[in-house]
């Protein structure tokens, strides 16, 4: 019983600072390090949160940008940073595809840190060039193949959800098609447009106006449903394309070992704020939406996200340089 005791009382020394300090926080400014520069769609939506959580808890909210290394810099910083709830990560999904195309990086997805919320997802689009002859995914199939190595696919860089989504419709229908990464979706749309590259899969808010206008063409999304924004648009996998059934996410991390009393309150915070009403309506113009999961549920989420991405780029064989 006296051993049993001490084993309690051990258990309570070690939990009461973390209650005590959950309890207390914040008693200070947080901050929020963005793996990308001011503007990106991550860097938009830390700001977005920030300008709600800010009243909600009491004290102002640092965003820091730390762009570089495909996200792996500011990835690295969070998942150094003390887990005391004043450091956030808010980034996307390619903390869950790096770790398959770089080596021996200095954290790792799911171990260094705890998901807090998926905000945002939204589904990639399959976008073609205005004069393309194809008017939908089995016709873009089909001259692919009478034309092999004659189409190029654009995407926002390699190793992005855009560049593994041109890969996995190159490897499930057999085609020959040609990789062409940009630095950014803003410049591969702008080819798009212009018809020097004929064919792309990009996340859906950067596309919305080109498509709205008319410059591009929407052939399919990615998600299992459609979206509210393009009812007109089908999904890859009612055309009979099972292998599609993503979208590229965004999301707020905390370092591992953060209190779960403080994740639970962020979750519960930011899952307010993404859907209110206004917020639901200004993430529908773009065509994201809030998935208002659990921490729990966000992490089952990454596991399954790591295990899908790592499968595809060794079988697609990408590899980035250092």
């Amino acid at each position: 019983m006296l051993a049993r005791a001490a084993l309690g009382f051990a258990a309570l020394a070690v939990l009461t600072p973390l209650s005590a300090m959950a309890q207390a926080w914040p008693s200070k400014s947080l901050r929020m390090i963005v793996p990308g520069a001011p503007g990106t769609s991550p860097d938009i939506l830390a700001r977005t949160i920030a300008q709600y959580l800010t009243p909600r808890l009491g004290q102002p909210i640092v965003i820091v940008n730390q762009p570089g290394g495909g996200g792996n810099i500011g990835h690295g910083s969070a998942a150094k940073a003390a887990p005391d709830g004043y450091t956030l990560l808010v980034t996307s999904d390619q903390l869950s595809i790096n770790e398959s195309l770089f080596k021996d990086l200095p954290f790792h997805a799911v171990n260094s840190f705890i998901p807090v919320v998926q905000a945002i997802v939204s589904p990639q689009v399959l976008l073609v060039t205005p004069g393309f002859p194809a008017k939908n995914v089995a016709e873009l199939v089909s001259y692919a193949r009478a034309n092999p190595g004659k189409i190029n696919f654009a995407s926002p860089q390699i190793g992005t959800v855009g560049h593994l989504s041109g890969e996995l419709l190159k490897s499930s229908q057999k085609i020959d098609i040609v990789h062409v990464p940009f630095q950014g979706a803003t410049a591969a749309i702008k080819e798009i447009v212009a018809g020097q590259v004929q064919m792309m899969f990009v996340t859906l808010p950067p596309a919305v106006g080109q498509i709205q206008a008319g410059t591009v063409r929407a052939l399919a999304m990615s998600t299992v449903t459609r979206n509210p924004a393009f009812p007109n648009v089908p999904t890859m996998k009612e055309l009979g394309y099972p292998e599609f059934d993503f979208g590229a996410w965004q999301g707020v991390f905390a370092p591992a070992g953060t209190p779960p009393d403080i994740v639970a309150r962020l979750n519960t915070e930011i899952n307010r704020a993404l859907t209110t009403a206004e917020m639901k309506g200004l993430l529908a113009k773009t065509g994201a939406e809030p998935p208002a999961m659990t921490p729990e549920q966000f992490g089952k989420f990454m596991t399954s996200e790591r295990q899908k991405w790592a499968r595809l780029v060794k079988a697609a064989n990408i590899k980035i340089e250092e």
